[in-house]
């Protein structure tokens, strides 16, 4: 729908300014998600880790994330030099997704201790790439 309410044909061009906006609503809510998922993630594990049985793992769990989304900081920042932002900003996001629905469908810590390192990589690719494109967006 444009503006008027009145539907936007798909062949129509976006107003001046409007990219940019689509671009930065779209980066702001990539940083939201992943800053999110710490703080959610902390007052449940508590209780995921006693439903899965394995409460001597706890501290895997976000040790796990937080290494891979050191590693994966450092290995999307060279990445995107020579790629390209867009594609490792995609790849970050569909990444950390993936990673975020397979913790839910974990049965085990260690399985659910793996799929994070997964979410910590897509998390690591998200930070820095955001912040980059806003960079490009915005000088």
């Amino acid at each position: 729908m444009d503006g008027t309410g009145g539907a936007v044909d798909v062949g129509t061009r976006m107003q001046p300014g409007g990219a940019r906006r689509v671009a930065t609503g779209a980066v702001l809510l990539a940083l939201v998600v992943s800053a999110f998922e710490g703080t959610v993630v902390t007052s449940a594990m508590p209780t995921i880790t006693r439903e899965l049985g394995g409460d001597a793992l706890y501290s895997w769990v976000f040790s796990a994330f937080l290494f891979a989304s050191t590693v994966g900081v450092l290995v999307s920042g060279k990445l995107a030099d020579r790629l390209g932002r867009k594609p490792v900003f995609f790849a970050g996001m569909g990444l950390f997704l993936l990673g975020s629905a397979l913790c839910g469908l974990a049965t085990s810590v260690p399985m659910l201790v793996g799929f994070r390192v997964m979410q910590g990589l897509g998390a690591g690719a998200l930070q820095p790439t955001t912040l980059t494109i806003s960079a490009d967006l915005y000088t």
